[in-house]
């Protein structure tokens, strides 16, 4: 009796993928063996529901196993983790902070109170952010 292949992604599994970026696979269907000529061999293929992170994105589509890339946690491909999740959120807070600290440049005159309230929100915003990430990444770690 012939086994089928096996493709390394389940339900669940976190993924990357180059135009989409982050993602979470919400359905593998069943693999087949295909010749893909930019990888030159055959091996197992489907098609993989992607829910994505990105939110300029599209919000889910299926795309084929071999464009995927999987990432289960931050520490076990943590440079594409940091360049895709971390570093936006990271210069997001930063831009924010900076705009707070350019509105609060002068006291004669004193900033504009309208300006620097809507300054402050969006620093606080960027850096629940930044504490969600970490929260998450803990949690990915005790998993």
């Amino acid at each position: 009796m012939a086994q089928e292949p096996k493709v390394d992604l389940e339900i669940g599994d976190r993924v990357d993928h180059k135009v989409f970026g982050l993602g979470t696979v919400l359905d593998v269907s069943m693999p087949g063996m295909s010749f893909i000529p930019s990888l030159g061999s055959k091996g197992p293929v489907c098609r993989v529901h992607v829910q994505w992170d990105k939110p300029d994105g599209p919000e889910e589509n299926a795309v084929m196993s071999w464009a995927l890339r999987k990432m289960s946690s931050p520490l076990q491909r943590p440079f594409a983790f940091w360049k895709k999740k971390w570093a936006p959120l990271h210069e997001e807070w930063l831009e924010a902070r900076k705009d707070v600290e350019r509105t609060c440049s002068t006291f004669s005159p004193p900033p504009d109170s309208e300006k620097l309230q809507t300054a402050l929100l969006r620093e606080k915003l960027a850096f629940e952010s930044l504490e969600m990430f970490w929260k998450e990444a803990e949690q990915d770690d005790d998993a």
